[in-house]
């Protein structure tokens, strides 16, 4: 089994493919916003230049939620499958949450609770900042204790949310410490080849991301988009804030020109891009590709 990672716009696809050609693979996509339908253009699904079977991708609407427990779900049943018919599976893509989970297991397993992340998706930061703290106090003396969020978490929703779902299940259920233990992976990492892909420097990163930005516009991304909302999709639906969506919904509002927008798209994926690095380089399995 063969892991491609790394930051967005390296190559990872292609490199993929190759190894497919060469062990008979067939690919996994490990890509949050590839699960989407509608958004193929927008997330690069790049689904023509692909000539093998290519799995977990167009699984669910926009209006959806996707987490990595499911996605390891998937995954490992869809491994398996490969297997058994004497393929070689490859899990592509950038999210190393997922990757992460699949490999190692999850820190804490606590499935969504997607009753109470309804009830919190329209809060502010702050708003959740303020919630948070207060069950944190409530929460002070859970053993073991869930490790502490870092300044960049603190500022994202998404990772507020799940804590926030993690503090109130754990007050809810105070005798179930032994769900924060890590299980059992669900697949070996030491039968598995990882590759990361990163660029040289940040000059290098700009310039590709720039690039792909222009690209997915000339191969349509704006009216994408405009047809996912023609037919319902919102701007707060879960796929519909995907970096490159989001920005040319502010467009299509009157929000952003079109130049402010393709700088905005640019900027996101560039912050994205730098935060997947500082994420995967703490996973020493990782064989990095400078590109």
């Amino acid at each position: 089994m063969f892991i491609i990672t790394g930051q967005t716009a390296t190559g990872k696809t292609a490199a993929a493919l190759k190894l497919a050609h060469l062990h008979n693979g067939e690919l996994i996509s490990a890509d949050s916003r590839q699960v989407y339908r509608g958004l193929d253009i927008i997330t690069g699904k790049d689904k023509n230049e692909v000539d093998v079977p290519l799995h977990g991708v167009d699984l669910i609407d926009p209006t959806q939620r996707y987490s990595s427990h499911e996605f390891v779900e998937y995954s490992t049943k869809t491994i398996q499958n490969i297997q058994e018919r004497g393929k070689t599976p490859i899990v592509v893509g950038g999210t190393y949450l997922y990757i992460k989970h699949l490999l190692y297991g999850f820190d804490v397993h606590v499935a969504p609770n997607e009753p109470l992340r309804k009830k919190l998706e329209n809060k502010s930061v702050d708003e959740l900042q303020v919630l948070l703290a207060d069950l944190g106090q409530k929460a002070k003396n859970i053993k073991p204790k869930i490790k502490d969020l870092n300044d960049s978490d603190i500022m994202n929703p998404r990772r507020l949310v799940r804590r926030i779902e993690l503090l109130t299940h754990y007050i809810d259920n105070p005798n179930d410490g032994k769900t924060l233990q890590t299980h059992e992976p669900l697949v070996r990492c030491n039968k598995t080849t990882i590759t990361g892909y990163r660029y040289e420097n940040n000059d290098l990163l700009k310039k590709a991301i720039e690039a792909r930005v222009v690209k997915r516009l000339e191969q349509g991304a704006v009216e994408e988009v405009e047809d996912l909302l023609s037919h319902g999709f919102k701007s707060d639906d879960p796929g519909m804030l995907t970096i490159g969506s989001a920005q040319i919904i502010k467009l299509l509002k009157g929000e952003y020109s079109k130049d402010q927008m393709q700088r905005e798209w640019t900027t996101q994926e560039v912050q994205y891009a730098k935060r997947q690095y500082t994420f995967m380089k703490t996973d020493p399995a990782i064989l990095w590709q400078v590109v």
